[in-house]
């Protein structure tokens, strides 16, 4: 299966030969430990890709999330999927199993194999026993593959809600820039100038500097003065501004 992230210079393969392996590989390639979740995971050649949905209670939504998930796999020509079902209720990750698997499998795509994920134990979603008994406990901590993204600058969260609020606005921040507004866009000279300053010295803009920015890319042509300087080299700091 193949990684991609934002900061990646090239997608990278990553061989999973167990059940830790699998669960890593989610880890990584969301970017935080998922719960009350559905993650497919797309393996083998060709073009893939990983989605995570909110696993519905209901049974009825499961056509939805089916569909969701069967039409990017389809249009991406995927031969095979992995399912992993981040729940506490085995019925509830059965039955998702089943009706998302088949219907996978309508659309051509092999479902090689399916977990329940809870409270640091994985449970098998095929055979008799499946995804209830006393679960295999795990610990990916320290997995090759979540020590290697770590490595290379990678922020893994413990959640989906520590992700979010990375990216929550701060009132007293968003306060100040709002009161340094001032209606007038600066030009692309001067954007272009503000960001590469910026990036070279890695500051933050201030207020005033925030608020001209903010304004001044509404401009599609200056939005474009902003971008136009980004470099493979220099992308991570352009991804923090």
């Amino acid at each position: 299966m193949t990684s991609a992230h934002p900061h990646d210079t090239a997608p990278r393969s990553l061989t999973a030969r167990s059940p830790e392996d699998l669960l890593a590989v989610a880890r990584v390639v969301l970017g935080f430990d998922p719960d009350d979740s559905l993650v497919l995971l797309t393996v083998g050649p060709g073009r893939t890709f990983h989605a995570r949905v909110d696993l519905p209670s209901a049974e009825h939504d499961l056509h939805e999330v089916a569909r969701v998930l069967v039409e990017p796999a389809t249009r991406h020509r995927v031969q095979a999927a992995v399912m992993l079902l981040y729940t506490g209720d085995h019925l509830q990750a059965r039955r998702a199993f089943r009706r998302v698997g088949a219907a996978l499998e309508r659309g051509g795509v092999e479902l090689v194999d399916g977990l329940r994920v809870h409270d640091g134990r994985w449970y098998p979603l095929r055979g008799d026993r499946a995804s209830h008994g006393p679960g295999v406990p795990y610990d990916i901590s320290a997995h090759p593959f979540v020590a290697q993204a770590i490595l290379e600058g990678r922020v893994l969260h413990g959640s989906r809600r520590a992700l979010a609020a990375t990216v929550e606005s701060e009132e007293a921040a968003v306060a100040l820039v709002e009161a340094a507004r001032t209606g007038r866009r600066a030009g692309a000279e001067w954007v272009e100038d503000v960001v590469a300053r910026l990036i070279d010295t890695g500051a933050s803009p201030g207020p005033d500097e925030a608020a001209g920015l903010l304004e001044a890319i509404a401009v599609p042509h200056v939005r474009d003065v902003a971008w136009w300087g980004v470099r493979r080299e220099r992308a991570r700091d352009h991804v923090r501004l």
